[in-house]
């Protein structure tokens, strides 16, 4: 990820851009007995995010980790740690599953202009 500060030539205002690609990753899982081809697809685990006042479960990634949660997606070490905890659950209700995580390749920009000079 690269980070700059450039001044605007036409106003003179401070623009800050960062740009770069990480990979995100979403927890999925499918019944192990094998039915009918939708019922044994793969499947997205659901992700609950909440305020980090009531933050329980799973951090986000140290890195990325706001850029992630925007689009709904985990680190890898946290989207591990939903699917297994989804089998655990599935397990504990009689339901066989098998987990697993697909990887997405995440491409971002963001850019920031000075709107308004407070002070």
């Amino acid at each position: 990820m690269n980070y700059k500060e450039i001044m605007n030539d036409k106003s003179k205002e401070c623009i800050r851009s960062t740009r770069g690609r990480c990979i995100g990753y979403k927890p999925q899982w499918r019944f192990l007995k094998k039915g009918d081809a939708e019922e044994f697809a793969w499947k997205d685990v659901p992700i609950k995010r909440v305020p980090a006042s009531e933050a329980r479960g799973v951090p986000e990634p140290f890195e990325h980790g706001g850029i992630l949660s925007t689009i709904n997606m985990l680190g890898h070490a946290q989207a591990w740690a939903l699917a297994w905890e989804y089998a655990a659950v599935a397990e504990q209700e009689g339901e066989k599953v098998e987990v697993g995580i697909c990887a997405y390749e995440v491409d971002f920009e963001i850019n920031a202009t000075a709107a308004e000079q407070l002070g």
